[in-house]
Protein backbone atom coordinates (compact mmCIF):
# COMPACT_ATOMS: atom_id res chain seq x y z
CA UNK A 1 0.00 0.00 0.00
CA UNK A 2 1.60 3.45 -0.80
CA UNK A 3 2.65 5.33 2.25
CA UNK A 4 0.30 8.37 1.77
CA UNK A 5 -2.54 5.86 1.44
CA UNK A 6 -1.50 5.06 5.29
CA UNK A 7 -0.99 8.30 6.49
CA UNK A 8 -2.62 10.93 4.97
CA UNK A 9 -0.51 14.07 4.40
CA UNK A 10 -1.21 17.33 5.70
CA UNK A 11 -0.15 20.58 4.64
CA UNK A 12 2.11 23.10 6.86
CA UNK A 13 -0.03 25.46 8.94
CA UNK A 14 0.22 28.74 7.00
CA UNK A 15 -2.78 29.93 9.84
CA UNK A 16 -5.63 32.35 8.89
CA UNK A 17 -6.41 33.04 5.57
CA UNK A 18 -9.40 34.74 3.92
CA UNK A 19 -10.66 33.25 0.62
CA UNK A 20 -13.73 34.47 -1.96
CA UNK A 21 -15.42 31.40 -3.19
CA UNK A 22 -18.04 30.64 -5.23
CA UNK A 23 -20.57 27.30 -5.45
CA UNK A 24 -23.65 26.21 -7.90
CA UNK A 25 -26.64 25.04 -5.84
CA UNK A 26 -30.18 23.81 -5.73
CA UNK A 27 -32.74 26.88 -5.34
CA UNK A 28 -33.38 25.22 -1.82
CA UNK A 29 -32.04 26.16 1.30
CA UNK A 30 -28.19 25.32 0.78
CA UNK A 31 -25.89 24.66 3.40
CA UNK A 32 -21.57 24.54 2.28
CA UNK A 33 -21.64 22.12 4.59
CA UNK A 34 -20.01 18.58 3.89
CA UNK A 35 -19.91 20.16 0.28
CA UNK A 36 -17.14 21.40 -2.25
CA UNK A 37 -16.50 25.34 -3.01
CA UNK A 38 -13.80 26.71 -5.71
CA UNK A 39 -11.79 30.17 -5.63
CA UNK A 40 -13.02 32.07 -9.47
CA UNK A 41 -10.78 30.21 -11.43
CA UNK A 42 -11.26 26.95 -9.98
CA UNK A 43 -15.54 27.96 -10.84
CA UNK A 44 -14.83 28.47 -13.96
CA UNK A 45 -12.77 25.43 -14.25
CA UNK A 46 -15.75 23.49 -13.14
CA UNK A 47 -18.43 25.27 -15.17
CA UNK A 48 -16.42 25.27 -18.06
CA UNK A 49 -15.35 21.89 -17.86
CA UNK A 50 -18.51 20.44 -16.67
CA UNK A 51 -20.54 22.16 -19.34
CA UNK A 52 -18.30 21.78 -22.34
CA UNK A 53 -17.89 18.00 -21.47
CA UNK A 54 -21.85 17.27 -21.46
CA UNK A 55 -21.22 16.25 -18.24
CA UNK A 56 -24.69 18.22 -17.21
CA UNK A 57 -24.24 18.35 -13.35
CA UNK A 58 -23.53 21.96 -13.19
CA UNK A 59 -26.86 22.91 -15.28
CA UNK A 60 -28.67 20.90 -12.95
CA UNK A 61 -28.19 23.51 -10.25
CA UNK A 62 -30.42 26.81 -10.84
CA UNK A 63 -28.25 29.07 -8.38
CA UNK A 64 -24.82 30.34 -8.21
CA UNK A 65 -23.43 31.85 -4.94
CA UNK A 66 -20.70 34.08 -3.79
CA UNK A 67 -19.44 33.79 -0.37
CA UNK A 68 -16.46 35.05 1.57
CA UNK A 69 -15.12 32.27 3.95
CA UNK A 70 -12.08 32.12 6.88
CA UNK A 71 -9.73 28.57 6.10
CA UNK A 72 -7.34 27.41 9.09
CA UNK A 73 -4.63 26.61 5.97
CA UNK A 74 -3.06 23.20 7.49
CA UNK A 75 -5.26 21.23 4.61
CA UNK A 76 -6.33 18.03 4.78
CA UNK A 77 -6.94 15.19 2.06
CA UNK A 78 -9.29 17.01 -0.99
CA UNK A 79 -12.95 14.46 -0.93
CA UNK A 80 -14.99 14.63 -3.89
CA UNK A 81 -18.34 15.62 -2.83
CA UNK A 82 -21.76 14.65 -5.66
CA UNK A 83 -24.91 14.22 -5.67
CA UNK A 84 -26.28 10.47 -6.25
CA UNK A 85 -29.24 12.36 -7.95
CA UNK A 86 -28.49 15.35 -9.95
CA UNK A 87 -29.67 18.59 -8.51
CA UNK A 88 -30.68 17.04 -5.05
CA UNK A 89 -28.39 18.11 -2.04
CA UNK A 90 -29.64 15.78 0.14
CA UNK A 91 -28.25 12.51 -1.67
CA UNK A 92 -24.99 13.81 -1.65
CA UNK A 93 -22.41 11.89 -0.94
CA UNK A 94 -18.57 12.53 -0.62
CA UNK A 95 -14.80 10.13 -1.24
CA UNK A 96 -12.07 10.94 0.42
CA UNK A 97 -11.35 14.05 2.62
CA UNK A 98 -10.33 14.38 6.32
CA UNK A 99 -11.30 12.03 9.50
CA UNK A 100 -10.31 15.31 11.59
CA UNK A 101 -12.59 18.15 10.02
CA UNK A 102 -9.99 20.09 8.02
CA UNK A 103 -10.87 21.36 4.76
CA UNK A 104 -9.77 19.85 1.96
CA UNK A 105 -7.77 21.02 -0.62
CA UNK A 106 -6.70 20.16 -4.13
CA UNK A 107 -5.90 22.16 -7.88
CA UNK A 108 -9.00 21.90 -9.71
CA UNK A 109 -9.73 18.32 -11.57
CA UNK A 110 -6.59 18.02 -9.49
CA UNK A 111 -4.20 19.03 -12.04
CA UNK A 112 -1.02 19.05 -10.40
CA UNK A 113 1.18 16.29 -8.83
CA UNK A 114 -0.45 14.89 -5.45
CA UNK A 115 -3.34 16.70 -6.21
CA UNK A 116 -1.89 20.47 -5.70
CA UNK A 117 -2.78 19.73 -1.94
CA UNK A 118 0.04 21.74 -0.38
CA UNK A 119 0.54 24.33 -3.06
CA UNK A 120 -0.93 27.48 -5.29
CA UNK A 121 -2.52 26.23 -8.01
CA UNK A 122 -3.67 29.95 -9.16
CA UNK A 123 -2.98 28.93 -12.71
CA UNK A 124 -6.23 26.47 -13.04
CA UNK A 125 -7.93 27.51 -9.83
CA UNK A 126 -8.21 26.07 -6.14
CA UNK A 127 -10.88 23.33 -4.67
CA UNK A 128 -11.85 23.29 -1.36
CA UNK A 129 -13.87 20.64 0.49
CA UNK A 130 -15.86 21.87 3.89
CA UNK A 131 -16.44 18.77 6.47
CA UNK A 132 -19.12 19.53 8.04
CA UNK A 133 -16.79 18.50 11.57
CA UNK A 134 -14.75 21.34 10.83
CA UNK A 135 -17.61 24.38 10.66
CA UNK A 136 -16.84 26.66 13.34
CA UNK A 137 -19.50 27.53 16.29
CA UNK A 138 -20.17 30.16 17.60
CA UNK A 139 -17.03 31.21 20.03
CA UNK A 140 -14.80 29.32 18.51
CA UNK A 141 -11.02 30.03 17.00
CA UNK A 142 -9.91 28.60 13.90
CA UNK A 143 -7.44 26.23 14.64
CA UNK A 144 -9.25 24.49 17.30
CA UNK A 145 -10.36 20.77 17.23
CA UNK A 146 -13.25 20.92 15.03
CA UNK A 147 -12.60 24.40 13.53
CA UNK A 148 -11.20 25.02 10.07
CA UNK A 149 -13.91 27.09 8.50
CA UNK A 150 -16.03 29.65 8.95
CA UNK A 151 -18.35 31.99 6.64
CA UNK A 152 -17.64 36.01 7.09
CA UNK A 153 -19.93 37.19 4.06
CA UNK A 154 -22.61 35.68 2.03
CA UNK A 155 -22.20 38.33 -0.51
CA UNK A 156 -24.77 37.73 -3.48
CA UNK A 157 -26.56 34.98 -5.10
CA UNK A 158 -27.61 34.89 -8.90
CA UNK A 159 -29.74 32.51 -10.98
CA UNK A 160 -27.60 30.34 -12.96
CA UNK A 161 -30.06 31.18 -16.21
CA UNK A 162 -28.74 34.74 -16.07
CA UNK A 163 -24.97 33.77 -16.40
CA UNK A 164 -26.06 31.05 -19.40
CA UNK A 165 -28.92 32.32 -21.05
CA UNK A 166 -28.35 36.43 -20.52
CA UNK A 167 -24.73 36.74 -20.76
CA UNK A 168 -23.99 33.85 -22.87
CA UNK A 169 -21.09 31.94 -20.58
CA UNK A 170 -21.18 29.05 -22.70
CA UNK A 171 -19.65 31.40 -24.95
CA UNK A 172 -17.07 32.60 -22.78
CA UNK A 173 -16.07 29.17 -21.93
CA UNK A 174 -15.65 28.17 -25.65
CA UNK A 175 -13.45 31.04 -25.95
CA UNK A 176 -11.32 30.40 -22.62
CA UNK A 177 -11.17 26.72 -23.41
CA UNK A 178 -7.64 25.23 -22.35
CA UNK A 179 -6.08 29.02 -21.73
CA UNK A 180 -5.50 29.37 -17.90
CA UNK A 181 -6.95 31.23 -15.81
CA UNK A 182 -9.94 31.73 -18.59
CA UNK A 183 -10.01 35.47 -18.97
CA UNK A 184 -12.97 35.54 -20.95
CA UNK A 185 -14.81 33.22 -18.75
CA UNK A 186 -14.32 34.90 -15.64
CA UNK A 187 -14.87 38.42 -17.35
CA UNK A 188 -18.43 37.17 -17.97
CA UNK A 189 -18.79 35.48 -14.58
CA UNK A 190 -18.28 38.74 -12.60
CA UNK A 191 -20.12 41.01 -14.86
CA UNK A 192 -23.28 38.45 -14.22
CA UNK A 193 -22.91 38.96 -10.44
CA UNK A 194 -22.66 42.85 -11.04
CA UNK A 195 -25.48 42.70 -13.01
CA UNK A 196 -27.98 40.16 -12.64
CA UNK A 197 -30.77 40.44 -10.11
CA UNK A 198 -29.62 39.26 -6.60
CA UNK A 199 -31.43 36.22 -5.20
CA UNK A 200 -31.94 36.21 -1.85
CA UNK A 201 -32.77 33.61 1.08
CA UNK A 202 -36.01 33.97 3.00
CA UNK A 203 -36.97 33.25 6.67
CA UNK A 204 -38.58 29.96 5.27
CA UNK A 205 -35.04 28.99 3.92
CA UNK A 206 -35.53 29.04 0.06
CA UNK A 207 -33.86 31.54 -2.63
CA UNK A 208 -36.27 33.65 -4.00
CA UNK A 209 -36.05 36.92 -6.89
CA UNK A 210 -38.70 39.60 -5.76
CA UNK A 211 -41.89 39.16 -7.07
CA UNK A 212 -41.89 35.12 -7.47
CA UNK A 213 -40.37 32.27 -5.70
CA UNK A 214 -37.75 29.55 -7.44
Amino acid sequence: MPKNCETPTICPDAGVIQKDIFVSHPAHQYSLEGQDVADLTGEISYLCGDMLGHAGMSLSYTMLSHFVLEFWSAWGQYAICNDRQFGNQSTSFCLGGDAFGRVGHAAAWEFHPQEGQCQDNHDVGEWYSLPSQGKCSAGMMLGEPNCSWRTKQHVKTITTKCLIQEKNFLRACSASAGIPPFKMASRTLMQAFRECPAVVLSESGRFFLPEFVV
